[in-house]
């Protein structure tokens, strides 16, 4: 089974400046009691202009990747984590039983356009813990890249649940997803357009696929895509700030 998620369905926050597109990723399961997608709790699709500022706040049970794909924002933490971050240079917040951070927009730089993704912990009070790595590209043309994951998934980064994030590049061609026994998958369309099936999907939508096999995702443009594989079957906290 098949089921998109448009754009449009995403929540609004901010303006001007500061603009959030949220995606509550299992909104199409039609859930009353959770519009979470098993562990992945929230992604938020996020623009911010040279000089924004979002002060420092408070983070609590939530796994919390920052996804750069174009500027540079400044990072500073209550871990001590003080650095910045860059299309090749991401981080995880394991938020735990708490951390503070702020995120900043140099006055003479770009704009930033980015994801920060929501992740729900397997149980509350964890111990928190801050990781951030440089990767020698800013993409991964016509193939996956495996960006984060459980702690035995060898990714460069660590997720405290079942959830490992790809993303890749594609230039006019077909790719299919790296299906996984047991994992359910969401597709998220950061730029560009592309074909799932007899779906056409364009810079907003989404994808939840329920299927047994691989499914062949082909670009009509260049796209820029991220994939999430989800256990939906494993525990996790619905008491995090954000991702719960």
């Amino acid at each position: 089974m098949i089921l998109v998620q448009r754009a449009s369905d995403r929540l609004e926050f901010g303006r001007g400046r500061y603009q959030v597109r949220r995606v509550l990723p299992g909104l199409c399961l039609q859930n009353p009691n959770d519009p979470g997608f098993g562990p992945l709790g929230a992604f938020d699709h996020a623009r911010l202009q040279p000089g924004v500022v979002v002060a420092m706040h408070p983070h609590r049970n939530d796994e919390i990747f920052s996804y750069m794909r174009k500027g540079t924002m400044l990072h500073q933490d209550t871990s001590g984590g003080r650095l910045p971050l860059t299309p090749t240079h991401f981080t995880v917040m394991n938020a735990g039983s708490g951390m503070w951070h702020e995120e900043r927009v140099p006055d003479d730089r770009e704009p930033v356009e980015m994801l920060q993704i929501f992740v729900r912990p397997p149980e509350d009070e964890l111990p928190p813990n801050f990781q951030h790595r440089e990767f020698p590209q800013t993409e991964s043309l016509n193939a996956w890249r495996l960006l984060a994951g459980p702690e035995k998934s060898n990714a460069p980064f660590t997720l405290r649940n079942a959830v490992w994030l790809y993303d890749a590049h594609l230039e006019r061609t077909s790719l299919r997803t790296p299906h996984s026994a047991g994992l359910d998958e969401q597709l998220y369309i950061f730029r560009g357009e592309v074909s799932v099936n007899d779906h056409r999907l364009a810079t907003g939508d989404s994808l939840i696929i329920l299927e047994e096999e691989p499914v062949e995702i082909s670009a009509t443009e260049s796209a820029d895509l991220i994939l999430f594989q989800v256990n939906r079957a494993s525990p996790a906290s619905r008491s995090g700030t954000l991702s719960g």
